[in-house]
């Protein structure tokens, strides 16, 4: 008995202790020494101190303490519906569903305290009440000023955040106008939220008015400050000089080309490309060295850091650089000497990379291509062809080198997902004129063949020497999520090979089997939903979307901080530093910087396609009454989400459904009770535009017709 109460305040002793990181059961084992003959009574042990909730499992499978006090801190996430999740800070417990009226004022993101009012029964979740609002994540929210009787509130244009009631509307303001407001109190014990209007952006009437709007609703700027501006400015009026060049590998001599998009002016990237005597590809990959010019800690750095990502605004950006440096001397633009981080890979005929050297570098660009011209040259365009006769062998040894490394990668299991891409065209005015699918050219595929291989080398590379790192990494899917798949895809009637774990290829020739299918809609949007979502770390986890063991962000510096950071890394060990002393700080930094980057990442794609459904709902608004044929996206039990051929998509509700319907979760459909007919994922339909909300980017529905073959 002794014996078992020693071991059991060994146990908690050492998960309570500053150093301790969740393990599993049988990490424990070797961590605590536990011997071979005693491990059956350690497991036992174990069980115990579940039963008596002294410890608990992690949703990983791994051990921690449970604390005995019932608060935790977190944020807020945010619903349209009202209600809220609360997500504990490291992850380690179940989300907690926190309702409306436990809010307490508490809105999307916030950082709070919670306490749990009631815990999680089977199949629901445990249910929270915010305690205390820790820190607030946005200081102002932008809305549109609403009138309701004699009271006025503003709507956020984020539908995950609630009304703000106005206690006084400013004289100046009307309804109608974009705004500003502070939270400043809550009313009917912190279930509704009070404000006052900070500033006024403009008038709903105007898309410009939008844009600004969810410009600063993401707290970003288009500007920098004046002392950013100065240096950015020192720094271009900079020269390339001998010193600079000094050391570095000399490929100025050598056919180099870039391939870009007709609009893009920083262009970071640029390629060479020859066939050697012995048959192999000698591909090399030329990176624009901002880390040259961008010191690390100082003002420039520190807001570049802060951004992490530039943004892409359909006819605007935001930058990570000013463009001063992005545009200007770390673009890699034609006919001028810059300053480039190298990476020379011999291709083998089976797409494996046999040598490699990485260097500093200097380049000059040949030709600055579009992925339009080279497309035209691979379809045959004779004057096209003509035009660009100088480098038309390095056109033709691109595409056979992608063709290779493409066969490579779905051998492996890589998967690639067929999903329309949104082109917006928009006038001098930013009205949009026209909402397309991005045409995606075999000339596109070769530079991303290209990106994803110096990524994975330079990533191997660095992996292997064990040195400070930053990876792109992408978990394994949750296994219950994989087992509804196959289940779904079973299902419908596909052949599926079983394998005891989980491996990128069974997705690979799921998604390959239903390609031109009427279920490839379907399979593709579970199969995405079932994955997790890619992350920056210093420890290298593999990516397995890519089915790659090593990865990470190397090609994209003037518009990726992690990419940047890399470059400054392996700098530092080509030149030989000494990092031995301070290599447990350094992964400790790299660890923070890789949640930023993270963070700031999945903001800016939060922007970006907030900005493009804007455009898509004020483009619709002409259409209100148009039918369109599109396909059902997206099935819930309030109605199907349907996606037109112009990549738009709208909602139908159920009541606008003929007849009484009902929702098959696990079938992903809406059936008739009492009839074969349903709705589900994938079907075409014929469908009428009823309404438009463009504040909340919405755009509703009716069902005209499914249409059957």
């Amino acid at each position: 008995m002794n014996e078992n109460k020693e071991r059991t305040e060994k146990i908690i002793g050492f998960m309570k202790s500053n150093h301790y990181i969740p393990l599993t059961r049988e990490e424990l084992a070797v961590v605590l020494e536990v011997p071979k003959e005693d491990k059956e009574e350690f497991s036992k042990l174990l069980e115990s101190l579940l039963r008596e909730n002294k410890i608990r499992l992690t949703k990983k499978k791994r051990f921690i303490v449970n604390k005995e006090s019932t608060t935790y801190i977190g944020r807020i996430e945010g619903s349209k519906r009202g209600f809220s999740f609360f997500i504990e800070q490291n992850r380690q417990m179940d989300d907690v569903y926190v309702p409306f009226e436990n809010l307490q004022g508490a809105i999307h993101q916030d950082e709070v305290e919670i306490k749990l009012v009631k815990r999680a029964e089977p199949g629901r979740k445990s249910v929270g009440m915010v305690t205390k609002i820790i820190k607030r994540k946005r200081n102002t929210i932008t809305g549109i000023v609403e009138k309701d009787g004699h009271f006025f509130f503003v709507r956020p244009l984020d539908k995950k955040t609630n009304i703000i009631d106005i206690a006084r509307l400013p004289s100046k303001v009307k309804v109608g106008d974009i705004v500003e407001a502070k939270v400043t109190d809550t009313k009917k014990n912190g279930k509704f939220l009070v404000g006052e209007i900070v500033n006024t952006i403009g008038n709903s009437s105007n898309t410009s008015s939008y844009i600004k709007a969810i410009i600063k609703d993401n707290e970003y700027t288009q500007t920098f400050p004046d002392n950013i501006i100065k240096e950015a400015n020192n720094i271009s009026e900079l020269k390339i000089s001998s010193s600079d060049i000094k050391g570095r590998s000399d490929y100025r001599e050598i056919v180099t080309i870039t391939i870009d998009g007709q609009d893009a002016k920083d262009l970071d990237d640029a390629i060479t490309i020859s066939k050697k005597d012995d048959g192999q590809y000698l591909l090399g990959v030329h990176i624009a060295d901002v880390s040259h010019y961008v010191k690390e800690g100082t003002s420039l750095d520190k807001e570049a850091l802060q951004r992490g990502t530039s943004v892409y605004l359909v006819d605007s950006v935001i930058p990570m650089l000013p463009k001063q440096l992005s545009n200007g001397i770390c673009s890699l633009n034609p006919n001028v000497d810059r300053l480039a981080f190298s990476v020379m890979m011999s291709i083998d005929k089976t797409g494996s990379v046999t040598d490699f050297d990485i260097t500093e570098s200097v380049i000059n660009v040949n030709e600055r291509m579009t992925y339009k011209n080279v497309q035209l040259i691979l379809d045959g365009n004779q004057k096209m062809a003509k035009q660009y006769k100088s480098i038309s062998n390095e056109i033709k040894l691109m595409n056979e080198l992608c063709d290779v490394l493409t066969n490579k990668r779905k051998l492996r299991g890589s998967i690639d997902f067929n999903f329309k891409e949104s082109k917006v065209l928009v006038d001098d005015k930013q009205e949009p004129i026209a909402i397309t699918s991005y045409d995606r050219f075999q000339s596109n595929k070769i530079i991303e063949e290209f990106m994803i291989l110096c990524n994975e080398t330079v990533a191997e590379n660095f992996d292997l020497l064990q040195m400070p790192f930053m990876y792109r990494v992408h978990e394994k899917p949750d296994a219950t999520k994989i087992e509804n798949l196959m289940s779904l895809a079973k299902g419908l009637g596909l052949s599926i090979k079983h394998r005891k774990t989980i491996h990128p290829q069974i997705l690979r020739e799921l998604i390959d089997s239903v390609k031109g299918t009427k279920v490839e809609h379907l399979i593709n949007t579970i199969t995405l939903r079932s994955m997790k979502k890619a992350q920056y770390s210093p420890y290298n986890e593999g990516h397995f979307g890519l089915a790659s063991t090593y990865y990470c962000h190397f090609t994209s510096p003037i518009r990726r901080y992690p990419d940047l950071l890399i470059h400054r890394l392996m700098k530092d060990y080509l030149k030989g530093k000494d990092i031995s002393n301070i290599y447990e700080k350094m992964m400790n930094q790299l660890q923070e910087i890789a949640k930023t980057c993270s963070d700031t990442e999945r903001k800016a794609e939060l922007a970006e396609r907030n900005v493009i459904d804007l455009y898509k709902t004020i483009f619709m608004k002409r259409h209100i009454g148009d039918t369109f044929m599109g396909i059902v996206s997206g099935v819930t039990q309030y109605g199907l989400y349907v996606e037109l051929e112009n990549t738009v998509e709208g909602f139908v509700s159920v009541e606008q459904l003929q007849g009484y319907f009902k929702f098959d979760k696990e079938g992903y459909r809406l059936y008739k009770e009492r009839s074969n007919f349903f709705y589900t994922l994938g079907d075409q339909v014929q469908v009428k535009v009823t309404s438009v909300n463009v504040p909340l980017r919405e755009i509703d529905m009716s069902m005209i017709k499914k249409i059957t073959n």
